[in-house]
């Protein structure tokens, strides 16, 4: 992807080109890259992935206390880059696709 600078002549700018060109900002760097249309499968396999990431979504948001988001968030395990939520979801999807249920706070090691 191509960083961009006044892009067409411009502060900034957003949306196709037509059906050639995209222009995008992504964690504050604009950006310009090629038009395409986005495959959506609806395969069994990539359905259940959906529904686990679905689960794990609503599992942080209606099911874990605030005490266990804060947890997450402060886990020493965590790596820095990663936010609770996001190291939550990775726990999530692990535990699912190995059978096991997951867990309401981090391990500790």
């Amino acid at each position: 992807m191509a960083r961009v600078t006044g892009p067409l002549f411009s502060i900034s700018a957003s949306g196709s080109v037509g059906k050639a060109l995209t222009y995008a900002v992504w964690r504050g760097v604009e950006y310009c890259r090629q038009w395409f249309t986005a495959h959506n499968p609806k395969d069994p396999l990539q359905v259940k992935v959906r529904g686990i990431f679905t689960m794990g979504v609503n599992a942080w948001h209606y099911t874990l206390s605030d005490a266990n988001q804060i947890a997450w968030e402060d886990d020493d395990n965590r790596p820095q880059a990663m936010s609770g939520f996001n190291w939550h979801q990775g726990s999530y999807v692990e535990s699912m696709w190995a059978g096991e249920t997951p867990l309401v706070t981090p391990e500790t090691f």
